[in-house]
């Protein structure tokens, strides 16, 4: 996952649009038809979040939770909740908020969808989804997949110290995570690949997410180990 150019999304659906609007750079799964709410739901976030670091000092370089200031917007809110259950800071959980809430405002209109945020995903609708795992890791397969079953939503957000721009503090080559909250997969997915020092770490970190609220599943890489848990199936494109 480069920083401009998302080159995994060729492996996206094509029955979808993009929306990007100054760092924020969405894929929608969806009717074409949805792209002006999309677009205005992103714009909206965007300001909010701006509007809210110029005002917070701190707030955007934090490594650590934070409280958020009185009047503070939705977007905010949900990023500390989630930065604050995980120990991290509040950006950790940007993306995928950013996901979650655009997809929450496309499901009114949508029966299913997908909305994915710098490789960050909200997905609603029934049945099962398969969503691709991007690790460099030379000793796994380049096609590995998970399969979820979706139901009324669920985030599945990644976090890596070998691929894209985010900040990592660990080595992992990619720990997902999966929640019927974005914004808490997101800040977990960062939490858990900070203590990805080498393979070892993998079964470690696979048993201290069975022991948090609201997580569903969890696949850890590193060193070319993979461990995985909960209600989610590895497989392949």
């Amino acid at each position: 996952m480069a920083h401009n150019k998302r080159t995994y999304r060729s492996r996206l659906s094509r029955h979808g649009f993009r929306v990007k609007i100054a760092q924020t750079d969405l894929w929608i799964e969806g009717d074409k038809e949805l792209k002006p709410l999309a677009t205005t739901v992103a714009m909206e976030l965007r300001h909010q979040l701006e509007l809210y670091l110029k005002r917070h000092k701190g707030f955007a370089e934090s490594l650590l939770p934070i409280q958020p200031l009185s009047g503070a917007p939705e977007i905010v809110k949900r990023m500390c909740i989630a930065s604050k259950a995980a120990n991290v800071g509040p950006m950790a959980a940007v993306a995928g908020t950013i996901a979650q809430m655009v997809g929450e405002r496309l499901k009114l209109k949508a029966s299913e969808g997908a909305v994915e945020n710098g490789g960050d995903v909200f997905l609603w609708g029934e049945g099962n989804r398969k969503v691709g795992i991007l690790s460099s890791d030379p000793s796994l397969p380049k096609e590995l997949a998970l399969e979820v079953k979706v139901g009324g939503g669920l985030g599945i957000c990644t976090s890596s110290a070998k691929i894209g721009h985010s900040l990592s503090l660990g080595e992992a080559h990619a720990v997902t995570v999966v929640s019927s909250n974005a914004s808490l997969a997101d800040a977990w997915a960062t939490a858990l690949a900070n203590m990805i020092k080498d393979e070892g770490s993998v079964e470690k970190v696979i048993k201290l997410a069975q022991e948090i609220p609201n997580i569903k599943g969890v696949v850890a890489i590193a060193s070319g180990k993979i461990g995985a848990w909960g209600e989610l199936k590895l497989t392949t494109w």
